[in-house]
């Protein structure tokens, strides 16, 4: 099977962020604010952690904020899950390797295209969370929910802590304890992935690499790469390609 490189922008917050799909390749050290399944399509994947290294021809799946290399033998496609999914929030740390049917689903699921898998993934992903879950999904407090939302609406404006805890009705530091406690990361931080993730759309619809920085209030094309590193494991010229990168909604 050939398939190109590519990363589709998917824009439906309710259980996805991105749908990455790649043959034979391998991302530097990253880590998501959110869980990933990644669903092997022909040969293998591996996933490693500081935890443990899983190489299999089955789907894998990695809980959130989880530091990772992926590496992919023929091609692959990487479901990015928002970290305020219950299916995200309930996935182990460890990778976990999915059963051979569980696999079948998601591999019939990914080869019928990008429309059909923002359709019918998520009832596929519930009943993989339903094997795997560690723990209950943990209820996020609605007002840290309006937070992380106002981020995500106004990616490219100015912020700080003290404005975003007075917009939610909350002093600073309780906004502060709130997040790490129901998201496991801190507010700059997801600001900042946000931030990189308009980035990353602006290049998809066509802005260069220095462009999309500026717009997005990046000091500079190289704090934006660096950024995409972190959170995505791609390098600047992965994202500049057009080929790679697209935008779509569900």
């Amino acid at each position: 099977m050939t398939l190109r490189a590519q990363t589709v922008v998917v824009r439906d917050r309710r259980w996805s962020a991105w749908l990455h799909r790649s043959a034979d390749t391998v991302t530097s050290p990253h880590t998501l604010p959110g869980a990933r399944v990644v669903i092997p399509l022909a040969g293998w994947a591996s996933l490693t952690t500081t935890c443990a290294t899983q190489s299999s021809p089955r789907a894998m799946l990695l809980g959130s904020h989880q530091e990772c290399v992926a590496a992919c033998e023929g091609p692959a496609l990487t479901v990015f899950l928002d970290l305020r999914s219950p299916q995200a929030a309930a996935f182990p740390d460890e990778p976990r390797i999915l059963s051979a049917k569980a696999t079948r689903r998601l591999q019939a699921i990914a080869r019928a295209g990008y429309s059909t898998l923002a359709r019918d993934a998520e009832p596929m992903l519930r009943d993989v969370v339903t094997e795997f879950a560690t723990s209950p999904a943990p209820r996020i407090d609605a007002r840290v929910e309006q937070a992380v939302q106002w981020l995500e609406h106004h990616p490219f404006a100015a912020w700080s802590m003290p404005a975003l805890a007075r917009i939610v009705g909350l002093s600073t530091s309780r906004l502060a304890h709130l997040f790490q406690a129901d998201l496991g990361v801190d507010a700059r931080t997801l600001a900042l992935y946000f931030r990189s993730f308009g980035a990353a759309i602006s290049v998809a619809h066509g802005a260069t690499l220095a462009g999309a920085a500026a717009h997005a209030g990046f000091s500079d094309q190289s704090h934006f790469a660096r950024a995409a590193r972190r959170f995505f494991g791609k390098t600047g010229r992965y994202l500049s390609d057009s080929r790679n990168v697209q935008d779509a909604r569900t």
